[in-house]
C-alpha cells in the first residue's frame, strides 16, 4: 500500500481530532510525519510493523492522555478499512 496522507484527511477522523486539539497540524507537516512513518515501518521490516504500530498509538493514546478521544479515533480509523 502506498503512503498517503489522503486516508488521514477522512472526515470523521479528522474531526474527532480537531475535537480533541485547538489547532490543526498542516498538510505539509502531516505528510512530513507520515514520510517519517512509512520510513521507519520500512526500516524496521513487514514482520515488526503491527507491533511498532500498537506501541505507536499506545504512546499516542497516553500523550491524548483521554480514553474517550482515543476510543472514539479507534472506531474512526476502523471506519474506512474492510475487515474482509
Amino acid at each position: 500500500m502506498p503512503c498517503t496522507v489522503a486516508c488521514i484527511r477522512e472526515p470523521t477522523c479528522i474531526k474527532e481530532y480537531q475535537d480533541y486539539r485547538s489547532t490543526t497540524v498542516t498538510d505539509t507537516e502531516l505528510d512530513t510525519v507520515y514520510t517519517h512513518l512509512c520510513k521507519t515501518m520500512t526500516a524496521l521490516g513487514e514482520a515488526n510493523a503491527s507491533l511498532y504500530l500498537a506501541r505507536l498509538a499506545l504512546l499516542a493514546f497516553d500523550t491524548i492522555a483521554d480514553a474517550t478521544v482515543a476510543s472514539r479515533l479507534i472506531d474512526s480509523a476502523a471506519e474506512s478499512i474492510d475487515a474482509g
